[in-house]
């Protein structure tokens, strides 16, 4: 599976992380990542994938000047041959393949491993100790390792995680939430 879009997007109300690809065979995988698995996961993914040796910040990279964001906006790439990414094109919603299901795959268990220079990262959901679980690998090149690495940055941003190497501060505060978050009251979970 080669992948050919990468998108990340904090779903406040649900405290998770939807991760989507989209592959050069026209699929679209779908992953929920939640606070736990990202707080164990997280410090592996750095070690793994150090910065980048560029001086530019994952935000001037992915956000052009002057673009207002909304509230808790898909971070999208798509990953080139060049080790940098191309933020500005969207998604593509319209991939008809998903062979994991419309339901995204609820992460439980994350393993990675290096392959010559790829990192393969293996995605579990196991709901049921007694049943085998769903699975998802998915092989990194090194532009990709980059890129990850910088959308996951940016969205662990937007959160109120405070996980070692993302801004302390939401990037988002209560007044650029939507109208309908902000007029709600009481507690969400």
């Amino acid at each position: 599976m080669e992948i050919h879009q990468l998108s990340l997007q904090y779903q406040r109300e649900q405290d998770r992380i939807l991760m989507r690809f989209n592959t050069t065979s026209r699929e679209e995988l779908r992953l929920w990542l939640t606070r736990l698995l990202l707080k164990g996961w997280w410090p592996m993914l750095l070690v793994e994938v150090p910065a980048p040796a560029t001086g530019e910040s994952p935000e001037a990279v992915a956000t052009p000047a002057g673009r207002s964001e909304p509230s808790t906006p898909p971070i999208q790439a798509m990953p080139a041959p060049a080790p940098h990414a191309d933020y500005s094109q969207p998604f593509r919603a319209d991939y008809v393949t998903l062979p994991l299901g419309e339901t995204p795959l609820l992460v439980t268990e994350i393993s990675q491993q290096r392959r010559g220079d790829k990192l393969a990262i293996s995605f579990l959901e196991r709901l049921d100790p007694q049943a085998p679980g769903r699975t998802v690998e998915v092989e990194f090149e090194p532009g990709l390792q980059q890129g990850l690495r910088q959308l996951l940055t940016l969205t662990l941003g937007q959160t109120d995680w405070n996980l070692a190497g993302t801004p302390a501060e939401p990037t988002v505060s209560g007044t650029d939430l939507a109208p309908d978050t902000v007029s709600r009251s009481g507690y969400l979970h």
